[in-house]
């Protein structure tokens, strides 16, 4: 994060942008295992006001807002697209999903 940060800062006078995009769990071949067994799936999801991984296609237009060359404004960020994990975890205690 501070990389991030620090980057963007440099490289801006440059007309150079450094942002991130921060994803939660994703649904993907490489996650299916783990995923395929409820008690993982459920300490990972109970904390995601939205209650499911994401599907990597969420991220596409993220990722395009990100890269777009016309955007030429908005350095040193992160975007969490998370199902609301972020928020939750620092609004709420965790406990068990109901």
């Amino acid at each position: 994060m501070v990389s991030r940060r620090s980057t963007g800062l440099e490289l801006a006078r440059h007309r150079i942008r450094v942002n991130s995009l921060l994803p939660e769990w994703n649904v993907t071949e490489l996650a299916a295992a783990p995923y395929a067994d409820d008690r993982f799936r459920e300490a990972t999801t109970r904390r995601t006001p939205v209650r499911r991984g994401a599907d990597p296609d969420e991220f596409r237009e993220v990722g395009a807002f990100l890269a777009d060359p016309t955007l030429t404004y908005h350095t040193g960020q992160e975007v969490c697209v998370d199902g609301g994990y972020t928020v939750f975890s620092r609004a709420a205690p965790v406990g068990p999903s109901r």
